[in-house]
């Protein structure tokens, strides 16, 4: 058979010398000149939906594309905004609450390609996202003093109260809150539960009207109109569910006895003995009821030592009593008072005889006060939180 010859060996490519290379690079240089001669830089709208501003597509760039459509690129403001753009720590919406929320690199990212701008979105925090999806139906402690119920505050109605307080917040509305007695208070921002009522006192107060009561100043023959919060807390202090129990009405002063003790405090009078230069307390209570007797003058009474010298103008003392001016004219005597005793009312100029002295009243042939038999004081009920100095003073 005839002897195959092996290939002919193939030698690999010799390196072109320095000349050569250098006249190759020439010529590619001299046709992309050639090139780019005929092409100029381009300017081309930032990729963002919504910015205007442009950005430089060179001629270069354009060739080494070879006809493929231009690249979406970003304006060099924005680029240089992505370039700065870091995790920032954004306050949590809620007014009440002090902690933060981190808005990551990615999402400012994601903001600036949809909308261009970094404002930061308004959302709660981790924690306060935690307490809204664990919400429940919370019972809350009626707002009617004296009141052992509660109302229930539903899940939905804590999420709208929520939201109300983040919409008044970022409007930069005064957000109002209502105390217990029903004042607006403003300036004032809480996530607790807005003060409210229970059920029986809701119906309680819907059958109530405002009603006339005497006033609590004995001798006094005015009246004080009692409103409905007031009975209201008196119903609600008997910790009954009876809607229409009859209640008695908490006892009040009037107008010009409220105004009259507010005007007059407990001030010093001169002993009434000659020659005595220590004095004795005339009490807003005593004032008040010489008021009411018709005389404007200080009576003429002896000081704490003199009546424990023996020089008292009466017979009989009694701890504990409240001196009280005789109601006729020019008489410098004095009776005394002790709670529970029953005592008419008297109008300006009436001179009943339990309001004189012993010795007018045996003027009058009435039998004068030797001995005073001290009645229990009848239960009151405790006086509101608008009444609270009155009742000190007359105490």
């Amino acid at each position: 058979a005839p002897r195959r010859e092996p290939p002919p060996r193939r030698e690999p490519p010799r390196p072109q010398p320095p000349a050569r290379a250098s006249a190759d690079m020439a010529a590619f240089a001299s046709l992309a000149g050639g090139l780019l001669s005929h092409l100029d830089d381009r300017e081309l709208p930032c990729r963002l939906e919504g910015c205007r501003r442009t950005w430089i597509w060179t001629a270069a760039e354009q060739l080494g594309a070879f006809g493929q459509p231009p690249p979406k690129r970003l304006c060099p403001e924005h680029d240089a905004a992505f370039a700065a753009v870091a995790d920032t720590e954004v306050r949590c919406s809620n007014p009440w609450c002090e902690r933060t929320w981190t808005w990551t690199k990615a999402a400012q990212l994601a903001a600036l390609q949809r909308g261009g701008t970094l404002e930061p979105p308004t959302r709660a925090c981790d924690h306060c996202s935690d307490d809204d999806r664990n919400l429940a139906d919370a019972e809350v402690h009626c707002r009617v003093d004296g009141c052992n119920r509660a109302w229930t505050w539903t899940r939905d109605a804590q999420l709208k109260h929520r939201a109300w307080l983040r919409h008044s917040a970022n409007e930069g509305a005064p957000v109002e809150d209502r105390g217990r007695r029903g004042r607006r208070r403003r300036g004032r921002s809480s996530d607790g539960p807005p003060p409210r009522m229970c059920e029986p006192c809701r119906q309680r107060l819907a059958k109530l009207v405002d009603r006339e009561s005497p006033c609590r100043v004995h001798g006094c023959t005015r009246s004080v109109t009692v409103d409905r919060e007031s009975q209201l807390r008196a119903w609600a202090a008997t910790h009954t569910v009876d809607v229409d129990a009859d209640v008695a009405l908490p006892k009040r002063m009037c107008e010009v006895c409220r105004e009259f003790c507010r005007l007059h405090a407990d001030r010093e009078v001169a002993c009434g003995r000659p020659g005595c230069e220590r004095t004795w307390t005339y009490k807003t209570g005593a004032q008040l009821q010489a008021f009411l007797a018709g005389r404007f003058e200080d009576p003429l009474r002896l000081c704490q030592q003199c009546l424990a010298g023996g020089h008292a103008p009466i017979e009989v003392a009694v701890d504990g009593a409240e001196l009280m001016p005789c109601v006729v004219p020019l008489c410098d005597g004095i009776w005394h008072y002790v709670v529970g005793m029953d005592i008419g009312p008297a109008d300006d100029g009436d001179q009943p005889l339990d309001r004189m002295c012993d010795r007018c009243r045996a003027q009058r042939g009435a039998t004068p006060r030797r001995t005073i038999v001290r009645e229990p004081a009848a239960t009151e009920p405790e006086p509101s939180s608008d009444e609270a100095a009155e009742a000190g003073s007359l105490a």
